[in-house]
């Protein structure tokens, strides 16, 4: 019916009739395609906006942003098989060369909706460290989608008629030399990887490598194959993801920021153990008022330790809001406690030794 109605119109043979008609199916399909599927899409945004979870919204970003190329390839597609399924192009069938472009914008969708996957695990796991761009993640996108495109050039080459068994033998040749002499890089690399998945810190986290004070300081970037992080003197320490995974790794800001914090200070024997108590209670008060060292929820605790040679061991235990806050947390309860025991008038013992002489 369409056919008759465009030759009434259109005074010309029937090539040209059949392309009008061709072009009209194309343009009705690819809109009512288009409109289906933003109904779809409408009806998914929905359903991810109740979610907790902002992965859902990250993939429905991704289908949305490769729909259109999609829609349009696949209403030319269908148009060209219904009217024209023996067109050559170049001498070459048109239905075979859609088939070799379908692969590739298939890779090509994948390659975007997995790259935002990565891209938004990258964002989610990186909120703390604002403004910086993570290596690791930008290569294993690049690398996902070196994958990704190989295997379409593959299934291509197949189709074609072409043996790719050979090609596959020789690049498998060429990546073990490769392999063996990027053996450093690429532990290196999947150590990196392991770290990210395996999540033992994050950045912004303070940690300390194989309890060692010198190798102790805040997660600056976890890189593809270093590992970068801030220590308190400003300097930044870089160690190898790999050696890095081998090490002992202590993280203070896991499972939560504050600490506890051990202070031991003696008093001589002549004080009575009531009284040193009481005194080291009003100096852990005193200096507890300060909420940005000090975490108030935590009780502290006062209590008589040990028995040394010349006097009592007394234990202070409080808690700090970070790691950092312990150094000026023991600065502030050594002048508290010096004042409290000379209020009080409580002798801090010196070592002495007592001889025995033989008459």
């Amino acid at each position: 019916m369409l056919n008759q109605l465009i030759k009434s119109i259109v005074p010309y043979d029937n090539f040209t009739v059949l392309v009008i008609e061709g072009i009209i199916y194309f343009v009705l399909l690819a809109l009512g395609l288009r409109i289906i599927l933003d109904l779809a899409l409408r009806v998914g945004i929905r359903i991810t906006s109740r979610t907790a979870n902002t992965l859902d919204d990250a993939v429905v970003e991704a289908v949305k942003s490769v729909l259109t190329p999609l829609v349009l390839f696949f209403s030319f597609a269908l148009t060209s098989i219904n009217f024209f399924p023996t067109a050559l192009v170049m001498d070459y069938p048109l239905s075979e060369l859609l088939v070799y472009i379908g692969i590739m914008l298939g890779a090509w969708a994948c390659n975007r909706v997995i790259g935002r996957i990565v891209e938004w695990y990258d964002l989610d796991l990186q909120a703390v460290h604002k403004g910086k761009r993570k290596e690791l993640f930008s290569f294993v996108r690049k690398m996902i989608g070196v994958l990704i495109y190989s295997i379409a050039l593959i299934i291509m080459l197949d189709r074609a008629g072409i043996q790719i068994a050979p090609l596959i033998a020789g690049l498998g040749v060429a990546g073990l030399a490769v392999a063996l002499a990027l053996q450093g890089t690429l532990s290196n690399l999947f150590a990196g990887i392991h770290i990210l998945a395996d999540k033992p810190f994050r950045t912004g986290q303070f940690i300390i490598v194989g309890n060692d004070p010198e190798k102790a300081g805040v997660v600056d970037e976890i890189g593809w194959r270093t590992t970068r992080i801030l220590l308190p003197n400003n300097n930044v320490l870089i160690i190898p993801n790999a050696k890095l995974a081998e090490s002992e790794v202590v993280n203070t800001s896991h499972p939560s920021g504050p600490m506890v914090v051990v202070m031991k200070v003696s008093a001589s024997y002549a004080d009575a153990v009531e009284k040193v108590e009481k005194a080291l209670g009003e100096a852990v008060k005193e200096v507890m008022k300060n909420d940005e060292i000090f975490d108030k929820s935590f009780a502290p605790i006062v209590r008589a330790n040990s028995f040394l040679d010349s006097g009592i061991e007394y234990a202070i235990v409080v808690q700090v809001n970070e790691y950092m806050a312990q150094y000026p947390a023991r600065g502030a309860l050594v002048k508290a406690i010096g004042k409290a025991f000379k209020k009080h008038e409580i002798t801090i013992p010196y070592p002495t030794s007592i001889v025995h002489l033989d008459k």
